[in-house]
């Protein structure tokens, strides 16, 4: 088969497209709505690059922290979901962590999985100077975005200390209540996506 300068241009690049994995990782157990939208339509983005993508639920079967154990050295000894979805962020090159805003704050899932389990100092899931790239993603109902900027913040900060790069990126869906406003707003679908090729490329 005789293939072109222009083909074979066309090949290259397409053979040398990112083929790093993006993580997903939704707080509420609400598929199909808002967030989760907005979070397939990162991962859409990410996918356009060539990346490999997953999105992983965090569920009910995360237990509160009893602290029987030393992470640091032997690890969580609670045997529930939360081994799953720290494995998979190990596998991960980026990691969207994405929430709802409820009550002026993320929802308890995702607190869990993010802080009060200590996931990411134990060693058994990956180095905590790992610097693994990291987005946030939030949806609330109230139409300013500025109305939980403290907590949001707080979230940020939060991430360098679990073994994540500082959030490239912030996108908080002001407004949103449904997945219908989701949908409805080009604009917001068009940076959720945006943000998946950028922690593709």
């Amino acid at each position: 088969m005789v293939v072109d300068r222009e083909e074979q241009v066309s090949l290259r690049k397409r053979t040398t497209k990112s083929t790093k994995k993006i993580l997903g990782v939704m707080g509420s157990t609400r598929k199909n709505g808002a967030t989760d939208l907005l979070l397939q339509q990162v991962l859409k983005g990410a996918e356009q690059e060539g990346a490999e993508t997953d999105i992983i639920y965090a569920g009910t079967n995360i237990k509160g922290c009893p602290s029987l154990c030393d992470y640091q050295e032997q690890g969580c000894l609670l045997k529930d979901g939360l081994k799953e979805i720290n494995d998979k962020i190990a596998e991960a090159d980026a990691v969207v962590f994405a929430s709802p805003v409820f009550g002026r704050q993320i929802v308890a899932l995702l607190k869990l999985l993010s802080g009060e389990r200590c996931p990411h100092l134990n060693r058994s899931a990956f180095n905590r100077d790992s610097h693994k790239r990291s987005a946030l993603l939030f949806s609330q109902g109230h139409a300013d975005a500025q109305q939980y900027s403290a907590y949001i913040k707080w979230m940020a900060n939060l991430l360098p200390a679990i073994g994540f790069n500082a959030p490239e990126k912030i996108i908080v869906a002001a407004g949103v209540r449904r997945a219908a406003d989701a949908l409805n707003d080009s604009l917001l679908l068009q940076s959720a996506s945006d943000l998946g090729k950028q922690l593709a490329g």
